[in-house]
């Protein structure tokens, strides 16, 4: 039996109205497969949450050229990317949230 498809609210529509970092936790339900991001996304993002200004060593340890996004296969690498370049896809109530989220996630 597969899972249901996700079917919450698109993401720019979630970045639009800054409602990402809340859907992530909201849909975070691996059981179902309604996820918004798989493990390895979740584990790239809890590591930028937890300290954004590594921005840059994140992107170089993931194989993504600042600026081009080489390598770039992942909705959480987007979100690094973007970050600091005047189109952040979180803004720091979202990160906040996010870290406070990570810390009692458990996984």
């Amino acid at each position: 039996m597969s899972s249901p498809p996700y079917t919450g609210p698109s993401v720019p529509e979630m970045v639009a109205t800054h409602t990402l970092a809340e859907n992530i936790i909201k849909y975070d339900d691996a059981a179902t497969g309604n996820s918004i991001l798989d493990e390895e996304n979740l584990a790239l993002l809890r590591r930028f949450v937890e300290n954004p200004p590594d921005r840059d060593a994140i992107l170089k340890d993931e194989g993504i050229e600042d600026g081009e996004g080489t390598g770039l296969q992942s909705l959480a690498g987007y979100m690094v990317l973007k970050h600091g370049k005047g189109d952040n896809m979180l803004d720091e109530r979202e990160i906040e949230m996010l870290r406070e989220w990570f810390a009692t996630r458990g996984r």
